[in-house]
């Protein structure tokens, strides 16, 4: 026996069009993103993590301001920021509060902001004494 099946051009196009949709609805480029974040790990001077430090990050813009918390690991992280600059303000029980101003945030990127990266000479999150 012989089978064979003719698809005429509406069903090409069809078969077609459907293929188009699974790819498109699949695919998740498709969604542009207009959001960045920004992360990092909140370190003392002598590089020691500092878990539950309060991070605040102030658009300059608009003057929003959202809050986290660091976990355990002293690492933070927060999404959906749209683009801007930021003041990153970093407070913890027994320190000095740290603040990192004009991190830029774009469509896609996560600046991080821990460590000794961003600070100037002289600052860091010491302890008070």
């Amino acid at each position: 026996m012989n089978f064979s099946i003719r698809i005429g051009r509406a069903g090409s196009f069809m078969g077609l069009f459907c293929v188009l949709t699974l790819f498109a609805l699949a695919h998740p480029s498709f969604a542009q993103g207009v959001y960045g974040s920004i992360y990092g790990t909140v370190l003392d001077q002598s590089g020691a993590v500092v878990p539950n430090a309060t991070v605040t990050i102030k658009s300059e813009q608009k003057d929003t301001t959202t809050n986290v918390q660091s976990n355990a690991s002293g690492q933070y992280r927060i999404d959906h920021l749209v683009p801007d600059s930021y003041t990153v303000t970093i407070t913890a029980a027994g320190f000095k509060t740290l603040t990192v101003n004009h991190v830029q945030v774009n469509v896609g990127e996560a600046p991080k902001v821990d460590g000794n990266d961003h600070w100037s000479a002289g600052e860091c999150l010491c302890r008070n004494e």
